[in-house]
């Protein structure tokens, strides 16, 4: 068997067993025990391993746990009910590509026969809880959730605008505990924006719930900062203008200082325009002014120049006239 990653795609037999590793394709699990999934897989090291249920990415719960050994890959299921009943699959991957085993489970009751759905009633599903819109900034993590009844198995989708998740990359993360169904996205990126849909069918009826996703970017200058010269005693106006206002906070300084608001010195942020307002320009008002917004996705900073220059004035020095300036 090749083992070096470079030469040989993964290749897996994947066993399941109650509390045990006899390999066996499909498995029968008294209800209220535990079921063992194991996956022997060669080709490693592995860049990825990944356990889906129906089709559903599994994550770790206090329930379910997965581990890995060496080439050894192994799912446990505490407290088998018949909402585990159904296809488990492992996917492992290397440089060289990836593959996959799968194997199913049936809960069994403790004297009778399997428990399938068709021996309890049957329910459509429904939504007992549907998630609410969300505003998540770029870098941070969106979490969407949703309470699902219904008869089992129960066959969960996520859909982004109308097209299914993708497996990779893996900031997509869908998984569930009980009838709490979780879509969890890490790393949210400006592509992440969008409708997504929570689809959910069973052997009598289906159902769909949506939410609008908006993911906010760090403040961007469309419009910075320009040089600027100003003239004693005249007022001084900076101006410069940005592409998101949603939780930006503006902070100006003078030559490393910061500059506050005051009657000498108006400043404002409205309708993604900043401004800096002096009425009546002084000597010290002169300097290198910058200007930065920050919101939690990030910051920008953007930065003039400030000449002032001096009136001209008339000087008597012992009867004798000169016209001078100043400028600073």
């Amino acid at each position: 068997i090749l083992t070096d990653p470079h030469h040989s795609t993964p290749t897996a037999l994947l066993a399941a067993s109650c509390d045990t590793s006899n390999l066996k394709n499909d498995v029968q699990v008294k209800s209220g025990e535990v079921a063992k999934f194991s996956c022997s897989f060669n080709g490693q090291p592995f860049t990825g391993v990944a356990w889906e249920h129906n089709g559903q990415s599994l994550v770790n719960i206090e329930r379910v746990r997965s581990s890995q050994s060496g080439g050894l890959l192994s799912l446990v299921i505490q407290d088998v009910g018949v909402a585990d009943q159904g296809t488990y699959r492992c996917t492992a991957t290397n440089q060289c590509g990836h593959n996959s085993s799968s194997a199913r489970l049936t809960s069994v009751s403790p004297s009778g026969p399997p428990q399938t759905s068709t021996a309890l009633p049957q329910y459509p599903p429904a939504f007992r809880t549907k998630p609410d819109p969300q505003t998540v900034y770029v870098g941070k993590r969106a979490i969407i959730q949703c309470v699902i009844t219904g008869s089992a198995p129960l066959n969960v989708v996520w859909l982004k605008d109308n097209q299914a998740l993708p497996k990779v990359p893996t900031r997509y993360q869908a998984f569930w505990e009980k009838n709490k169904h979780t879509l969890e996205i890490t790393k949210l990126e400006s592509a992440d924006e969008g409708l997504y849909v929570c689809k959910v069918s069973n052997n009598v009826g289906t159902a769909e719930c949506s939410m609008e996703l908006h993911v906010i970017d760090k403040p961007n200058f469309v419009k910075p900062l320009g040089p600027v010269a100003a003239v004693v005693g005249a007022p001084l106006h900076l101006e410069c203008q940005v592409d998101e206002d949603t939780g930006v906070t503006v902070i100006w300084t003078r030559d490393g200082r910061k500059v506050h608001q005051s009657p000498d010195c108006k400043l404002s942020f409205e309708d993604k325009t900043v401004t800096l307002d002096i009425p009546k320009t002084t000597l010290k008002d002169c300097g290198n002014y910058v200007c930065t917004v920050t919101n939690d996705a990030g910051s920008a900073s953007c930065s003039t120049s400030v000449k002032v220059q001096g009136k001209s004035c008339l000087v008597d020095f012992h009867g004798y006239c000169r016209i001078c300036s100043c400028e600073n």
